[in-house]
């Protein structure tokens, strides 16, 4: 990684590299190989030439406070242009405070000493706040997965047996393959939760199925976040299938997307804003972008999610589409319609047969845009004809003309950015 990060800061204003390295924790006669290999790290870099000045004690700044940046994490980009989301101390803190309260309403089941499995990497923000920081607050114990691949994924599973598990979608799938192989007995494993992307009701069904087959009655929890707000803030839980709740110190409202002071309904359709002490203080460097999403009203500070949502009047949070993936058609009239992929989805995948679908729109000259369905069939699915006719009689029966696909294409898997999401914009080059 040191040539890696050598060549990263040129061109910066970094004007210095602090270097930990492995040598520190090896034994002397490992101590003294390593060395001989490593020699290009200057002394002068080393953690232990930064503590000299100080005596060698690790001293905490006299005036960490709350309001001090702990980090900048940059966004995922699979929907626009990575930005640097400056989080706070207090930030990284209230979310820790968030979840230690829903873990005592029961939403979770943390217990001192369990065994978390930390497979988000730390260059998002949920995996520095919700598979490290809050975890080791919670006096857990970290299981390291420096390789997320499903496969590799699932293996270290079997191997720790954590009680919880985060992760994505596709590495859940792939660590239940791997279980099933290997024909395990899964019983320790406590919640599982997964995020990065709406609920998916019928996968979900689908894999408490599956869970039951290894005799695993832990819960399978949907998560959602961004890293605009520190990590994970809304909730899907074991009594509450029937949408989202937020975590605790959470407001939430809906707004018309077009006008941000004006509040919406409840079951109307808006746009999702949320207010909380985990919420970002801005953008790095990008006044105007921090400025497009966060208001201030009343005294409150506001994030606007970018996503649709309705909320009904008991408080539970229903995701209907995300404003960056909408996208306008033309029919035949050179009318323009607006095109919500995330529906296209839900249909598509509750129809059986269809392990995953992602959705997008394809600029066209005509149309404006093109609406084109990717498809992973499911195991047993061969004859892509027949799958193609059901899926397309499916979408004409529940979606207006505007959302039926103009193609489907069948991939064996979906591109995913660094982050473990569906990289849209890899899939909008066809």
């Amino acid at each position: 990684a040191y040539d890696m990060v050598m060549e990263a800061v040129k061109g910066t204003r970094i004007e210095r590299i602090i270097v930990v390295p492995l040598s520190d924790s090896m034994p002397g006669w490992m101590k003294i190989a390593y060395g001989l290999k490593n020699r290009k790290m200057a002394m002068n870099n080393s953690w232990n030439a930064f503590l000299r000045p100080s005596g060698g004690k690790k001293k905490i700044p006299s005036l960490a406070r709350g309001d001090n940046l702990a980090m900048i994490q940059y966004t995922g980009g699979s929907t626009g242009v990575p930005k640097g989301v400056m989080l706070t101390n207090k930030n990284l803190n209230a979310y820790y405070l968030s979840f230690e309260r829903a873990n005592g309403c029961g939403i979770s089941n943390f217990q001192k000493g369990d065994r978390y499995l930390a497979c988000v990497p730390l260059f998002l923000a949920f995996g520095a706040s919700a598979s490290c920081h809050g975890p080791l607050c919670h006096t857990m114990e970290l299981v390291l997965a420096p390789d997320p691949s499903p496969r590799t994924l699932g293996r270290l599973i079997l191997k720790r047996k954590p009680q919880h598990i985060v992760a994505g979608r596709v590495q859940i799938d792939g660590f239940l393959r791997e279980a099933t192989k290997a024909r395990k007995d899964l019983s320790y494993i406590r919640s599982i939760m997964y995020g990065g992307e709406a609920a998916n009701r019928s996968w979900e069904q689908n894999m408490a199925k599956t869970l039951q087959k290894f005799r695993m009655e832990a819960p399978i929890l949907n998560g959602y976040g961004m890293t605009e707000c520190s990590s994970c803030i809304l909730v899907a839980t074991k009594d509450n299938r029937d949408g989202l709740i937020p975590l605790g110190n959470v407001d939430v409202k809906i707004i018309d997307p077009d006008s941000p002071h004006i509040e919406r309904g409840y079951d109307t359709e808006g746009e999702l804003c949320l207010s909380a002490d985990t919420v970002m203080r801005g953008y790095y460097l990008k006044d105007a972008e921090t400025e497009e999403v966060i208001f201030e009203e009343e005294g409150v500070h506001w994030l606007r999610t970018r996503d649709l949502a309705t909320i009904s009047k008991d408080g539970r949070i229903h995701l209907t589409g995300r404003i960056k993936r909408i996208y306008h058609k033309l029919n035949s009239e050179k009318v323009g319609t607006r095109v919500y992929p995330m529906r296209i989805e839900e249909v598509i995948t509750a129809g059986g047969g269809v392990e995953a679908c992602a959705v997008v729109g394809v600029i066209d000259e005509k149309t404006a845009y093109r609406t084109i369905a990717f498809v992973v069939l499911a195991d047993g699915v061969e004859d892509r004809n027949q799958a193609i006719d059901r899926i397309d009689r499916l979408c004409r029966k529940n979606l207006p003309d505007s959302h039926i696909p103009d193609e489907y294409r069948f991939v064996d898997s979906f591109p995913l950015t660094r982050g473990g999401k569906v990289d849209y914009r890899e899939l909008e080059k066809g």
